[in-house]
């Protein structure tokens, strides 16, 4: 079973070479861009693109080597924060874990601390967790709530992916194409599939970051 250590992470990632710490953090953060352009869906009416266009000028820094005011990009990040008390708690929070995974991601960027590239895979995490918790109707802290909830697919899978890329990206100089792997798959798989995301719009009631 997969499993999420941040200290771990930290450590591994220390390892990598800046560009394929920014490239983990980006697909992490990426996966969750339906995440939260489904909750602008659902609560404006329309679905909202600044999140992604920081992503997509991210990754055009590295395939490209398109250079951008990355503190600008930084605060429209964080400017997709959504607002406490907003309808729809469960995409919130998403939203929120998205938001600040595009941000950790672009401060992998501005300062290739491997810590940040950590903490965008972490909202990743902990976004899936979330989502879990909500799945399989249980109250965090009951007996083998911990387990189930590491154990629930959607936890399962984005842990496998991340555990995934991080192989991919200690091959660069043997195979580069496994780089551009790394990003067809964050654009193709996303953290939830949209019947997912439905299932869990019929939410209501009120979230574990709520409660925190």
């Amino acid at each position: 079973m997969h499993q999420f250590d941040a200290a771990r992470l930290v450590l591994t990632l220390g390892g990598y070479e800046p560009r394929a710490r920014l490239y983990f953090a980006l697909a992490a953060a990426t996966r969750q861009l339906f995440n939260f352009e489904t909750f602008t869906r659902r609560t404006d009416g329309q679905i909202d693109r600044r999140l992604r266009v920081v992503a997509n000028r991210a990754w055009a820094f590295l395939i490209q080597g398109r250079d951008s005011p990355w503190g600008t990009q930084l605060d429209e990040a964080m400017s997709c924060l959504p607002d406490e008390g907003v309808e729809l708690p469960v995409l919130r929070a998403l939203a929120e874990d998205a938001a600040s995974s595009v941000a950790y991601a672009v401060r992998t960027l501005t300062t290739a601390e491997p810590q940040e590239a950590a903490w965008a895979a972490r909202c990743a995490y902990e976004a899936a967790d979330q989502a879990a918790i909500i799945e399989l109707g249980i109250t965090v802290g009951s007996k083998d709530a911990e387990a189930r909830i590491l154990a629930h697919r959607w936890v399962q899978r984005e842990l496998a992916r991340q555990e995934h890329d991080l192989r991919n990206l200690t091959h660069e100089q043997s195979s580069p194409q496994l780089y551009s792997k790394v990003l067809d798959q964050a654009l193709t798989e996303p953290l939830l599939e949209e019947s997912e995301l439905l299932l869990l719009s019929c939410w209501t009631g009120t979230s574990r970051m709520d409660e925190q």
